[in-house]
């Protein structure tokens, strides 16, 4: 019997979750299973995928009946025995590749958005991940939540769906950042695209409502994107040009957690959000909005706060509270390391990935004998 090979399915390879969740699973379970990768090439983590796996190339953002047509004659020659899809746009090559060549497919939602569509748009997104729903082995989603959006759109069925959440590097011990340094002005830091679905406008606001309290803090915001221009333009509007800094992009992420004290996240929804369950590996409480994914993270004056996405005040006094009550500040960052430890590891989350695998790959070679 031929060694069994798993295609790894992306359709974007610079920056964000999904591209992250792909190198922790290769990291975690090339010494066990054969990977290859379908991903743009000349982005950011394309090198970093071909250091465990061969890499297919594929356009950026876009379905390609020509790179449709390679990945299919490339499935066949290759005899890749399982199909893993990641994001609604390598779903759409990964379900039907498995309609055409007959291979098992599992399709990993990150993130299940839909309802700011027009009507119509929303209608036909719906009825094809409906149709693909069918093509599908195993659909993962990445948090609770997540799949109780696609529940409640009719696109998945208790047969075949489960939730493996996303996993981090997360440090054995924990690390107060109270006692990190001898800094006195807290430091808010924000990790996203500055896309409209990231909400870092309205990260924004709540730096302008924070600033009622007397909290002498500044506001890191990593990333960039197509509103990148429009969020400085915000920040000088309303007075916060000295206190917000823009970092762009970074590749030291890890350690800007370990320098910052708060995380903040006005995201309209998300899968899992990874740089959330990184801050928390880091040890710092979380002031987030009350959205699909950080739901399932954030415990209110457990690991941090929740607020409502139209309320930027109301996060403001969730900031302003943890900066003035130690204890509290305190118990949710030992409490966001030890959630993160326990549940959101890469090392847990591969295990259970591979389980995956395991179970699909038995279920086709017994079809096949």
């Amino acid at each position: 019997m031929p060694p069994e090979k798993y295609l790894l399915l992306s359709v974007r390879a610079d920056y964000g979750g999904g591209p992250e969740h792909l190198l922790s699973l290769l990291r975690g379970l090339s010494g066990s299973r054969d990977f290859v990768v379908a991903a743009p090439l000349r982005q950011k983590y394309s090198g970093y995928f071909a250091k465990y796996a061969r890499i297919f190339d594929l356009p950026v953002r876009r379905f390609s009946l020509k790179a449709f047509y390679a990945l299919v004659k490339f499935v066949q020659t290759e005899n890749i025995t399982v199909i893993h899809s990641h994001g609604k746009g390598a779903g759409v090559y990964g379900r039907l590749l498995g309609w055409i060549t007959g291979r098992p497919v599992i399709h990993t939602f990150h993130g299940f958005h839909y309802r700011h569509l027009p009507f119509l748009k929303r209608y036909f997104y719906l009825a094809l991940e409906r149709l693909l729903a069918l093509r599908t082995e195993v659909l993962i989603n990445v948090s609770a939540s997540e799949q109780a959006s696609c529940l409640q759109a009719g696109i998945l069925n208790s047969r075949n769906n489960l939730v493996v959440p996303n996993g981090v590097v997360v440090p054995e011990l924990w690390n107060n950042p109270l006692l990190r340094s001898a800094k006195k002005r807290t430091v808010l830091i924000n990790v996203a695209r500055h896309e409209p679905e990231k909400g870092v406008d309205g990260v924004l606001r709540i730096a302008r409502e924070l600033k009622e309290f007397c909290i002498d803090f500044e506001l890191w915001l990593v990333g960039g994107g197509e509103q990148s221009t429009e969020l400085r333009e915000q920040a000088e509007a309303d007075g916060l040009s000295a206190i917000v800094h823009f970092l762009g992009f970074r590749d030291d992420v890890p350690q800007l957690l370990q320098d910052a004290d708060i995380f903040v996240s006005a995201s309209h929804g998300e899968g899992m959000p990874l740089t959330l369950l990184e801050a928390m590996a880091a040890g710092l409480p979380s002031v987030a909005s009350d959205v699909v994914g950080n739901c399932d993270v954030v415990e209110n004056g457990e690991t941090g706060f929740l607020f409502p996405l139209d309320q930027p005040a109301a996060a403001a006094r969730f900031i302003a509270q943890l900066v003035n009550d130690p204890d509290l500040f305190t118990h949710c960052s030992r409490t966001a390391h030890t959630r993160a430890l326990e549940r959101y590891s890469i090392e847990v989350m591969c295990d259970r990935i591979d389980k995956v695998y395991a179970s699909v790959t038995t279920n086709r070679n017994t079809r096949t004998n």
